[in-house]
């Protein structure tokens, strides 16, 4: 009886299992079938993100396109506009002109024709001359107020003396017509940034190339009046300062094959000093990392020069092999700031970054080995000094130390203080830039409030009837 009560259990409890089996198999085919789903969800999503990003790449050129051709209309339209401004001036002193050469009574005797055609030419006269050149401004200034002090007298006196009026025009007549045209002095400009850049890159080179030469000189005269450890010392600091310089070589042909390309893709149809006068902060930075670059080359050849004939120290060759490094990163990232990430000639310049930078840690290795080299060589023996003489070597051990830390101490206050001038006059140099920027947008103002102050002072001429001196309102208030 007991046999078949454990035998009825356990079919109950193989029957339970069958049950929980079956539920745990349709289970695990809905959560398939889920899974399926999310897969087929997961594809769908990344064919969705595909085309996003494709269309995010062709909305992303489209608008750098947009953007140059904008860059490039803001600049016709500047130009157009203060061409147009001289025109204006030249056209309503021209009817000013007209109208004192025609020496009819009816208008001679009207100051409020006469009055108004006045302020119309000395007005677009001061402007087109303020927004042309500063230079010129002043002169174009002062005879527009000799113009205005004839006519104060025609209102005072009823007297005008029109052959000195005709006279005064036609000297302002003969100052606009000799003022610059914005489009030669954009020309100029041009010229002047992109020769320089073009020049410094060239003297850039010329200064690498001059370099390397150098190293290969200093490496022949070290083999020639040197011999052991020291040979081997200076071998090996002066192989590293070769390698660092045909890294940076190919770094900066790398840079300008990537600059003609950046040119190339972003001018249309302009020149490629147009393109950099447009774009010249960058310009500049190119240019300031070239010059840094040169300049930094040669203070590697004569730090090197000195660790090998003895009159240097090791620290500075390691100074100067880290400048020059840091001055070929600002090239680097000058030259890549404007560039396409997809570019291989930007792959090309990561490259040879990655060079200079590994160089760079050989010298310093190679400066620090062979620095230890050369001490351990010359370590002193004490072995033969007295006890006297080594207590007085001790004490004097410690003053030289004490005086060592003391000086670092101050080259550290002095390291900090020239860093801060460096920030300082950068940030200098940042303000000019800014300041050339703002100075165009508050021509434009100045002449809207040149035109008010002019337009006060003529109705204030005409109210009070006129006056032997020049009013205060005359006044530029630029």
């Amino acid at each position: 009886m007991d046999k078949e009560e454990e035998l009825t259990a356990l079919n109950r409890r193989l029957e339970e299992s069958e049950k929980t089996k079956s539920a745990l198999s349709s289970k695990a085919e809905g959560d398939a079938m889920a899974v399926d789903e999310l897969r087929s969800q997961l594809a769908k999503a990344d064919i969705d993100m595909e085309e996003l990003r494709q269309s995010m790449e062709h909305l992303k050129a489209s608008h750098k396109s947009e953007l140059v051709s904008a860059s490039d209309r803001f600049v016709d339209e500047k130009a157009g506009l203060e061409k147009k401004m001289n025109d204006l001036a030249l056209s309503s002193l021209n009817v000013l002109i007209a109208l004192i050469s025609e020496k009819q009574p009816a208008v001679m005797s009207d100051a409020i024709v006469l009055g108004h055609a006045t302020v119309l030419a000395v007005n677009a006269c001061a402007a087109a001359a303020y927004t042309a050149s500063i230079q010129h401004f002043d002169g174009v200034n002062e005879q527009c107020h000799a113009i205005v002090r004839i006519m104060q007298e025609r209102v005072s006196s009823s007297n005008l003396d029109l052959q000195r009026l005709e006279v005064e025009c036609k000297k302002l007549q003969e100052m606009m017509a000799a003022l610059p045209l914005q489009s030669d002095v954009d020309k100029l400009l041009q010229d002047i940034l992109g020769n320089e850049l073009e020049s410094e890159m060239a003297r850039m080179s010329e200064a690498i190339r001059a370099a390397v030469e150098e190293i290969e000189k200093i490496q022949e005269k070290a083999r020639n009046n040197n011999e052991g450890i020291r040979l081997e010392v200076n071998e090996a600091i002066l192989g590293c300062c070769q390698q660092l310089m045909a890294a940076i070589m190919a770094l900066v042909s790398s840079s300008r094959e990537l600059q003609a390309e950046i040119v190339a893709a972003g001018r249309g149809g302009a020149s490629p000093h147009e393109f950099y006068k447009r774009n010249h902060q960058w310009t500049e930075g190119l240019l300031s990392a070239a010059k840094a670059v040169g300049v930094a080359a040669r203070v590697l050849v004569d730090s090197a020069d000195g660790v090998v004939t003895g009159q240097g120290k090791f620290e500075q060759l390691i100074v100067a092999a880290q400048e020059i490094a840091a001055s070929t990163a600002q090239l680097f990232v000058s030259s890549r700031v404007k560039a396409d990430r997809d570019s291989q000639k930007l792959a090309a310049l990561s490259v040879s970054s990655k060079s200079v930078n590994r160089c760079t840690a050989e010298v310093v290795a190679a400066v620090k080995a062979g620095q230890t080299t050369l001490n351990d060589q010359d370590n002193l023996d004490f072995s033969h000094l007295t006890l006297h003489e080594a207590k007085k070597e001790e004490m004097e051990s410690q003053v030289r130390m004490l005086e060592l830390e003391q000086k670092l101490v101050m080259e550290r206050k002095k390291l900090a203080e020239l860093r801060k001038q460096h920030y300082h006059m950068a940030q200098l140099a940042v303000a000019e830039q800014v300041e050339s920027v703002l100075h165009y947008q508050l021509r434009i103002l100045f002449l809207c409030l040149y035109q008010w102050n002019m337009f006060v002072a003529f109705t204030s001429l005409f109210k009070n009837g006129g006056g032997g001196e020049r009013d205060s309102s005359f006044e530029f208030i630029g």
